[in-house]
């Protein structure tokens, strides 16, 4: 089946974790992605295969899976010396397994690693938002909704510059959860 033909879409839950609305193309979709990656030599191609296969397992949950196929993406970066930005997505990605499995410490590191290095080097820069709304997430679970709610804010300021209707609803959608949350 095609991708045209496969719904691939996520939404957010009460908690603002995402979630596939069809699992069950989700999990046709890893599998051609795997055929891929068992076919090709390219390594740059074996990094983005590692790295979207990683991210979809994490939102289908198999979070040990994600983490063992995100940490082959960043292998490749560093062993081929990819860019900035490459690593920023993949670490980007690790950190968000690493939260959702409940590694707090290790997630809120990861985060502002990728956030210090985007502010720093305008290659990965595109990634500072994402850096921020998941900082944000690991707070919200932590149930520190006061960081939650500056991280969120952060990200929102630079989502509204890129002007990306979906991107500025999930900070506010965030924003609200969190406020909610703070309020009870």
């Amino acid at each position: 089946m095609s991708d045209s033909k496969r719904n691939l879409a996520t939404a957010f839950d009460e908690n603002s974790h995402d979630y596939f609305l069809e699992p069950a193309d989700a999990r046709a979709k890893i599998e051609e992605q795997k055929k891929q990656l068992s076919t090709t030599s390219d390594p740059f191609e074996q990094m983005a295969l590692y790295g979207r296969i990683g991210g979809a397992l994490r939102i289908l949950r198999e979070l040990d899976q994600a983490e063992i196929f995100l940490d082959e993406a960043l292998k490749l970066i560093s062993t081929h010396d990819f860019s900035k930005s490459h690593w920023a997505q993949q670490a980007t990605r690790r950190a968000h397994v690493a939260h959702w499995k409940g590694q707090f410490d290790a997630a809120e590191k990861m985060l502002k690693d990728v956030l210090e290095e985007c502010r720093r080097n305008s290659e990965c820069k595109a990634f500072e938002h994402f850096a921020l709304q998941h900082l944000g997430k690991c707070f919200l679970d932590k149930k520190d909704y006061t960081s939650a709610i500056k991280y969120f804010e952060e990200a929102l300021s630079l989502r509204k510059l890129l002007n990306d209707p979906q991107l500025i609803k999930s900070s506010e959608d965030a924003i609200r959860i969190a406020q909610t949350n703070l309020k009870n």
